[in-house]
């Protein structure tokens, strides 16, 4: 009888667990939706401009943060960067320890 208690306690402890997760994920992300709250409704053209420039920005960093874009990004291969790592080394007349 205790063993089917304790089993029936975890699954709820577990489920409230999750449950809870679920809660702050969902209060997250409906942060992102109330972002315009900020804002004064009658704004003179220095505050609309600066207003305008700054929604561009944030624009611009939320697609910076989020988009998994790297289709420039080339990883140069081995031999090259043994290469570069050799030719710093001689710049800057240090000699090769063996320690990086």
């Amino acid at each position: 009888m205790f063993k089917l208690v304790a089993r029936s306690t975890s699954s709820i402890t577990a489920r409230s667990a999750s449950t809870q997760r679920l809660a702050l994920v969902q209060s997250v992300c409906s942060v992102r939706n109330i972002n315009t709250s900020h804002r004064k409704p009658n704004q003179d053209a220095e505050e609309a401009k600066e207003q305008k420039l700054f929604d561009k920005n944030k624009k611009r960093l939320d697609k910076m943060e989020h988009d998994k874009t790297y289709q420039e990004v080339k990883q140069p291969d081995c031999d090259v960067l043994r290469k570069r790592g050799d030719d710093a080394r001689i710049e800057q007349n240090r000699p090769d320890d063996g320690n990086y």
